[in-house]
């Protein structure tokens, strides 16, 4: 067998003729050969670059569906946002007036503080109506809002579907929001919170606290004019002056107090004790003369009574602030005298003298020449038992000169003891005043307690809950019409009549959380917003908004703050919280402590892509029966008024300029500021 090609030289000249055209008489490739495989791998690159180009065309209607969807759903983003502040702001609202109201209870507890308990309710009055006000124009706002949501996701999202379109292929499309009609619930804020209760309870509060201020000042008063009668007038005329000079009484038996705080009752009740027993010891009954051993007999048995007499005194201070006392009154002329023992007792001696029963000033007494034969007294005497002795000539008469001589003049240690038991007794029963209020204002404080803790628990179920048009997602569907493809295609230049099939395409978007945004200032911008169209001004004012603009900014990721800002706002009056008070206070701090209301989320809220038929399923959607009806109602051609007008069911002519979302009455200040959407610039027409 000879070397060289298979079938040796005998079988080439036998091949096909058409075979030598691409093989030549060696075996080898022709040129004609080399440039048919040439075309041939051309013609195959080309046809997958064009068959890529066309399907590449073809897939971007998707792209833009899902852009349509996504812009649909970017107005549901913009509402909620909106909306979740102006449910910050209703809330936060409400628990301001709450705590303010909680901080007029807690004030008007204090005596000398009721005009200011008192403003301080009316202002928490004021923040309430103002929120209560508010919270009906949100609701209202917001209902207007939602009402035109759907032309509004259908003209965005036309918009951005549209705006796709290059050369000859044409976008056209919009986003439908699931639910199409808003199915949320505003009647929770339309609920009222309570507050004429507790303002009823700070008016009883305020009128009892009065009563206890004005006994208070009675107490106060009586115990001031006892302290100066007792040792405060000294070195003038009182009972440690009259004390001093009289019975020489020092030390621990005559105190000095030079201030009424540290001065009580009790020290002119021992002082009394130990003046009248000095005085009694040191009184010796003598004379030169009948009337001066009269005079000193009189006095003696005075001294002796009135020591008896402060004896039966006491006082005591109780742990109610009530105080038990008795100061006897001393007789202070003839007949309180004779109403005494002084006028009963047989205590004087009383000798026969000639038949008779004489009446003497003492056993000694001059004027007896007969044995003492018993004892008889000024009753007797006026009665004409016994008779009078002709040397003493002791009468009642002299017994009346002794009380009323030093009652009447300052001089007279009995002139001060009786402004002290009089004092004393107004003291007293001012304490008991005083008490009884106390005990009335814990009452109504508790009441108050239970009056906040009901207010609280009301705000924290005023809530409304949110669906508008597109909160479970906003489906869009993008379609482009059959096309012929431009000249400059690939495709075009091996088809002379090249076209693109119409081609549909649906997305699927729904919102999701940023966490990015979870610190966010959208609540303390809106809040410096208000504050610089508000102009607030005044002390009480400018402590309650900035009450409230701590509560509105602590009302997101932060809102376990909220309790400590409420209780900073009651911490601003410490150092005058005392019994009743001061428990309110405690007790309603631990009631916002533990409140545990619900935080507004303000984490800003983002339209993300997801499977249309999640959507379609929440809605209770047929998805082949949903779309189909969606791509037939769609207009080929149209604006994205027409798009806005089917999906939304409203023309954009009859559309508002814009719509008052709410109206903010500002409290104590007065004044209105609106808050408004532009619908018309919203949309970029005029």
């Amino acid at each position: 067998m000879q070397n060289g090609f298979t079938c040796g030289v005998e079988q080439t000249q036998s091949c096909s003729p058409l075979m030598s055209i691409f093989l030549n008489d060696e075996g080898g490739f022709t040129t004609i050969a080399a440039a048919t495989t040439l075309l041939v791998v051309l013609a195959l690159l080309f046809g997958l670059v064009a068959v890529g180009q066309t399907m590449s065309d073809a897939y971007e209607v998707q792209s833009i569906a899902d852009a349509g969807a996504l812009a649909g759903e970017n107005v549901v983003a913009k509402y909620t946002t909106v909306a979740t502040v102006l449910d910050a702001c209703v809330l936060s609202m409400g628990l301001t007036g709450i705590v303010t109201l909680g901080a007029g209870l807690i004030v008007s507890c204090i005596p000398g503080f009721q005009a200011a308990g008192g403003k301080l309710t009316e202002a928490g009055r004021e923040v309430l109506k103002s929120r209560r006000e508010f919270a009906k124009s949100v609701a209202k706002g917001l209902k207007s809002f939602e009402k035109v949501m759907p032309a509004l996701i259908a003209a965005q999202s036309y918009a951005c579907i549209q705006s796709n379109s290059k050369g000859s292929l044409h976008y056209t499309g919009a986003a439908i929001p699931f639910p199409l009609e808003s199915k949320s619930d505003f009647e929770s804020l339309d609920a009222d919170i309570n507050d004429e209760d507790m303002v009823k309870k700070s008016e009883e509060i305020q009128k009892k606290t009065e009563q206890k201020e004005k006994a208070q000042k009675k107490a106060d008063e009586a115990k001031e004019k006892a302290w100066k009668a007792d040792c405060g007038n000294s070195p003038s005329y009182c009972m440690y002056e009259r004390a001093s000079v009289l019975a020489s009484l020092s030390g621990q038996d005559n105190p000095l107090y030079a201030s009424v705080d540290e001065w009580t009752f009790g020290v002119p009740l021992k002082r009394a004790r130990a003046y009248y027993k000095t005085r009694e010891s040191h009184e010796s009954i003598g004379g030169a003369t009948g009337e001066e051993r009269n005079d000193s007999a009189c006095r003696k048995a005075f001294y002796r009574y009135a020591y008896q007499e402060v004896c039966k005194g006491f006082y005591q201070e109780n742990e109610d602030g009530t105080v038990e006392c008795s100061f006897p009154n001393l007789p202070r002329n003839m007949q309180e005298t004779k109403d005494t023992t002084l006028y009963t007792d047989k205590s004087w001696p009383c000798s026969e003298e000639e038949g008779k029963t004489v009446l003497h000033s003492d056993a000694d007494c001059p004027g007896r020449k007969g044995a003492i034969t018993g004892y008889a007294s000024f009753s007797d005497l006026d009665r004409g038992k016994v008779e009078t002795c002709p040397y003493c000539k002791l009468s009642f008469d002299d017994m009346g000169k002794v009380a009323s001589a030093s009652t009447s003049i300052e001089n007279g240690f009995e002139h001060h003891w009786k402004i002290v038991a009089d004092e004393a007794k107004i003291y007293q029963g001012a304490r008991e005043e005083i008490a009884k209020t106390d005990e009335e204002v814990k009452e109504l404080a508790r009441q108050s307690k239970d009056l906040f803790a009901k207010a609280l628990e009301e705000l924290s179920v005023i809530r409304p809950t949110l669906c508008p048009p597109g909160a479970w997602g906003c489906v869009g569907v993008a379609t482009r019409g059959e096309t012929e493809l431009p000249a400059s295609s690939i495709s075009a230049v091996f088809s002379a009549h090249s076209r693109l099939p119409r081609g549909v395409a649906i997305s699927g978007a729904v919102l999701a959380p940023d966490e990015a945004t979870k610190e966010n200032n959208v609540l303390a911008d809106f809040f410096d917003s208000l504050s610089e169209r508000a102009g607030f001004v005044g002390t009480t004012a400018d402590n309650i908004f900035e009450l409230w603009g701590s509560l509105l900014v602590s009302y997101g990721s932060t809102y376990k703050a909220i309790g400590s800002k409420a209780t900073g706002f009651l911490d601003k009056f410490d150092g005058v919280f005392a019994g009743a008070g001061k428990w309110l206070k405690n007790k309603i701090a631990e009631l916002l402590e533990g409140a545990g209301l619900q935080p507004v989320d303000m984490r800003l809220k983002r339209p993300v892509l997801t499977n249309s038929e999640n959507i379609l399923s929440q809605a209770g959607c047929s998805k082949e029966a949903t779309i189909r009806e969606a791509i037939l109602n769609m207009p080929e051609q149209g604006s994205f008024m027409d798009y806005a007008k089917v999906i939304g069911k409203v023309a954009i002519k009859d559309l508002p300029p814009e719509i008052t979302l709410a109206e903010l009455s500002i409290p104590i200040t007065g004044g209105t500021i609106p808050i408004t959407i532009n619908i018309r610039k919203l949309l970029g027409v005029t």
